[in-house]
């Protein structure tokens, strides 16, 4: 990556977390899944790695929202032989999402997240761009046992983008725009869990994350 990118990055970072006693929730993820690409009408897999911090504060009607912001490895494979290319970059995001405690242990729990992608071939200022954008709706359902959280959900995705493929500017988007999948939470603190996001069909992936609340 580029280092005026990175020092963007570091200055976003650092307006965005340099006074997180004014949030009432942060945290750290690292994930990779599997999804299909249809680029020009061409089904192509990819695989996307991503890690980053997200802040959230809480509304008086307890509407949860947040901003995400982190790196990302892109591979886009050719089916038809053993090439891929690789890109690397940065994203931002946007997170609404709302709670409905039904019961002690039940709660249903809506989320909207919006992400902007931008990054280049191997991560050089002169290799190809690749740029997309993505609209997530998740809903999902809650159970509480103690230290323990299970929450499964499902999901609709839709995505947008350009891509410079063999020389040539590419638009895609997904080829499968619903998901399933389950939320494991582990409690370690009173304000504080290790998260597991397991999700199937149109993405295949893990997501691990490091969640705090204030």
């Amino acid at each position: 990556m580029p280092g005026s990118r990175q020092f963007l990055l570091f200055l976003l970072l650092a307006g965005v977390f340099s006074s997180v006693q004014a949030w009432t929730g942060i945290s750290a993820s690292l994930g990779e899944y599997d999804s299909e690409w249809r680029i020009d009408n061409e089904i192509r897999p990819m695989t996307l790695t991503h890690y980053g911090l997200s802040v959230e504060d809480r509304t008086a009607v307890g509407l949860r929202m947040g901003l995400s912001i982190g790196e990302f490895g892109l591979r886009i494979k050719n089916p038809s032989d053993t090439l891929s290319q690789d890109y690397a970059g940065e994203f931002l995001g946007l997170r609404l999402r709302w709670p409905w405690r039904l019961s002690r242990q039940v709660s249903l729990h809506g989320r909207f997240a919006y992400d902007w992608h931008s990054g280049r071939l191997d991560g050089d200022a002169s290799d190809p761009e690749v740029n997309w954008s993505s609209t997530r709706l998740r809903l999902g359902l809650q159970l509480r046992m103690g230290l323990l959280g299970l929450r499964p959900f499902v999901e609709w995705q839709r995505l947008d983008g350009d891509v410079e493929l063999e020389g040539t500017r590419r638009l895609f988007d997904e080829n499968e725009r619903y998901s399933s999948g389950l939320i494991l939470d582990l409690e370690v603190e009173p304000s504080a869990y290790v998260r597991l996001t397991w999700t199937q069909q149109g993405q295949q992936g893990l997501l691990l994350s490091f969640m705090r609340n204030y």
